[in-house]
């Protein structure tokens, strides 16, 4: 049951990254089919309507069984994978930052290579 506990959150979080796109979206199609907005309301509709949508969509996923059993075994799995430490990660982005400068290095070369070639043939 811990990892119940991680799959909840994460259902929490992504209901509401599902209820900010779906404001956006309502706004959306609201103004474009002209629908009447109350400005004298505490709560905009179509602000509602997303809360409602997105509500209904997380407790979808969280009632459905073969949904929470996949996030439950991603969560398992999470805790077996092996994390670099930070030696390990420092010297990998060294590595990154070393080959990334001899690659611009050579990709610079080329291109002043290939551009002097490309102005003595237009110069002909």
């Amino acid at each position: 049951m811990e990892t119940q506990k991680w799959v909840n959150l994460a259902l929490v979080f992504l209901a509401g990254v599902a209820f900010a796109f779906l404001s956006k979206l309502a706004f959306l199609i609201w103004s474009f089919a002209g629908l009447p907005v109350f400005e004298d309301w505490a709560v905009q509709l179509p602000y509602l309507v997303s809360f409602v949508l997105a509500l209904l969509l997380g407790v979808f996923v969280r009632q459905s069984v073969l949904a929470n059993n996949f996030f439950n075994d991603v969560v398992d799995e999470m805790t077996r994978v092996s994390w670099p430490q930070r030696k390990e990660t420092v010297s990998s982005a060294v590595v990154v930052v070393i080959l990334l400068a001899i690659s611009s290095g050579a990709l610079l070369i080329i291109d002043t290579l290939w551009r002097a070639v490309v102005r003595g043939l237009l110069s002909l």
